[in-house]
C-alpha cells in the first residue's frame, strides 16, 4: 500500500540514495545497459539526421554548466522505502536540443548527469542507472526534435517540434523510473500500488514539465535575441536549489 507520494524539495540533510537488496541489482543493471545501448544506437543511426552547425564553444560550456546545475536542483520523492528524484535538468536540455548537433546534445547530456550525480553522492549503480536514462531521453527528444523540424536552421517556428520533443523526454523519463521502481519492489502489479504510482508519476512530471518547458523556452528566446545575457539564467537555477 502506498502510504505517501509527494515532493519534497532536496536539502543537504536528506538521506542519500539507496541502492536496494543485492538481489535486486541485477536487473537495474540490465536496464541501465539497455538505456545505455539505446542511447547509442539513436545517437549513431541519426547523428546525420539535423546537420545543425555547432555554436560556439562557450555557448556550449555555458549549456554544460547550467544541465550540471539543473542535475542539482531536484524534488524527491519516496515510495516504500526507495527514494527517486524529479529534478529540472529538461529546462537546459530544451535549449540544447534546439540549438546543438545529436551527438553533442547526447554526449553533454551524459557527462552532466554523470557529474551533478557524484556531486550529489548518490549510489554508482541509481547514478549510473540515471545517466543512462537520461542519455537515452536525450536521444530520442533529438531524434523527435529533428524529425518534426526538418532541415532549415532553427526558428520560432520549430517551437512545436520542442515541444513534443520535451514530452517524449519525459515520458521516456517516467517509462524508466516506473520500470525500475516495478524491478526493485518485486510486487505483483494486481495490487493496485502501481496504478496509483503511475498516476503520481504521471502527475507530477506533466507540472514538472511545464515549468522546465517554460524555462527553457527563455532560455532559447535569450540566446537567440541576446546572446550577451545567456549567463545571467542561470540565477534562476540558482535560486531554485
Amino acid at each position: 500500500m502506498v502510504r505517501r507520494l509527494g515532493l519534497t524539495s532536496l536539502r543537504p540533510q536528506a538521506r542519500r540514495i539507496r541502492a536496494g537488496p543485492p538481489a535486486r541489482r541485477g536487473p537495474v543493471v540490465l536496464l541501465t545497459a539497455a538505456f545505455g545501448g539505446v542511447a547509442m544506437l539513436v545517437t549513431l543511426l541519426a547523428q546525420d539526421l539535423s546537420p545543425l552547425p555547432m555554436p560556439s564553444w562557450a555557448f556550449a560550456l555555458s549549456l554544460f554548466v547550467a544541465l550540471t546545475a539543473a542535475g542539482l536542483v531536484n524534488l524527491e520523492y519516496f515510495f516504500r522505502g526507495e527514494i527517486d528524484a524529479i529534478d529540472h535538468f529538461e529546462a537546459a536540455l530544451a535549449p540544447a536540443i534546439f540549438f546543438l548537433p545529436i551527438p553533442v546534445v547526447v554526449a553533454m547530456a551524459a557527462v552532466a548527469k554523470a557529474t551533478s550525480q557524484a556531486l550529489r553522492g548518490v549510489h554508482p549503480i541509481k547514478a549510473w542507472f540515471n545517466v543512462a536514462q537520461w542519455s537515452a531521453a536525450a536521444a530520442l527528444g533529438c531524434v523527435t526534435f529533428a524529425a518534426l523540424r526538418g532541415r532549415a536552421p532553427p526558428g520560432p517556428r520549430d517551437l512545436g517540434p520542442l515541444t513534443a520533443a520535451m514530452v517524449v523526454v519525459t515520458l521516456v523519463n517516467v517509462g524508466a523510473l516506473l520500470v525500475v521502481l516495478t524491478l526493485v519492489q518485486q510486487r505483483p502489479l494486481h495490487h493496485g500500488w502501481f496504478r496509483r504510482l503511475a498516476a503520481g508519476l504521471i502527475r507530477d512530471s506533466s507540472m514538472t514539465l511545464v515549468v522546465n518547458l517554460t524555462f527553457g523556452l527563455l532560455f532559447i528566446a535569450t540566446y537567440a535575441w541576446a546572446p550577451a545575457t545567456w549567463p545571467v539564467l542561470l540565477v534562476p537555477l540558482a535560486l531554485l536549489h
